[in-house]
């Protein structure tokens, strides 16, 4: 391998690794705002944290366009949604049993039936992108104002953050700065990789780059774990998807207007969400994760990888 691609993809790790740092200080202190401005877990966790953690999907789709690589970012939103759901949360499960609130069990099953139906509308090709785009956005923006309707204000007392809002939303700009950075240093050595090892720019994004960018919701959500905070850490991890799966999606498909429905390793992907999601429905009818579903998530993901590598082959 030449030495220039090497030292490509040792600036593209150093890239995703800044845009994991920068992204997890964004959500922090998007985090730290919430609880100044008393807002209710419903919205800390399906709309502001969910979204602040999407911004690195954001930034790489903004990037991808820009740069023209529209298969990078495409790659980016569907591998790291299904990372989300089986690598992150059959580690948990495995870790540490997972209980899922009863009351959030509606929330949940109209999430996932929302992100399985995306990707069905998007397969089939019979209707034009820009459409799906302009519906999807509209699902995001309906679902911010049916989660913020809930006034559900948190219980803890203990928590008191002594930071002033003006120092918080300047460390969210300073993350921000960095995210928009080292997300376009990361799609364009992205592209520039898989053009001169032969691999296709989706599979790129679907795989190494998702790993960057699915890492606020990582860390944000360990965070959850070891505070048992168990209704935070599913809004986090099924919200971010949903975000992604429209609001992030329709930008893309709105500004791109591009048929994916020809392309073979996006049915792959699409494929392995539906699983993920119908696999996570049913676990979650039992009202908890545990060490069985966690191995069984995983295995899913490793499905997942293994047809990646297999249609990449192929193609």
């Amino acid at each position: 391998m030449p030495i220039d691609i090497l030292t490509e993809v040792g600036i593209l790790l150093a890239s995703i690794i800044a845009l994991g740092i920068s992204s997890n200080l964004v959500i922090k202190n998007t985090e730290k705002i919430a609880r100044i401005t008393k807002l209710g877990e419903m919205v800390l966790g399906f709309i502001l944290l969910s979204v602040a953690a999407s911004i690195p999907e954001m930034a790489v789709a903004y990037s991808s366009i820009s740069e023209k690589t529209f298969e990078i970012s495409l790659g980016n939103i569907l591998g790291g949604s299904v990372q989300r759901i089986t690598l992150i949360l059959g580690l948990f499960s495995i870790i540490r049993t997972i209980l899922v609130p009863k009351y959030e069990l509606k929330n949940i099953s109209i999430i996932l039936f929302l992100t399985s139906a995306i990707p069905f509308f998007l397969m089939t090709g019979l209707i034009p992108s820009r459409i799906i785009g302009i519906f999807l956005i509209f699902i995001f923006l309906y679902f911010c104002y049916y989660s913020a309707k809930k006034k559900i204000i948190l219980t803890s007392k203990g928590i008191v953050w002594k930071a002033s809002l003006i120092k918080l939303l300047v460390l969210v700009c300073i993350g921000l700065g960095v995210v928009i950075i080292s997300s376009r240093i990361a799609v364009v050595l992205s592209s520039d990789i898989a053009r001169k090892a032969g691999i296709s720019e989706s599979l790129i994004g679907a795989t190494i780059l998702s790993f960057g960018t699915t890492l606020p919701e990582l860390s944000l959500s360990i965070s959850c774990l070891k505070r048992r905070r168990f209704s935070l850490l599913i809004g986090i991890i099924i919200g971010s998807n949903l975000t992604v799966l429209t609001f992030v999606l329709g930008f893309h498909l709105i500004i791109t207007s591009l048929s994916i429905s020809e392309v073979p390793i996006f049915s792959t992907l699409f494929i392995n969400l539906l699983l993920a999601n119908i696999a996570l429905w049913i676990f979650f009818e039992r009202e908890k994760l545990e060490k069985v579903e966690g191995i069984l998530l995983l295995l899913i993901y490793a499905f997942f990888i293994a047809s990646l590598l297999g249609v990449e082959v192929i193609i």
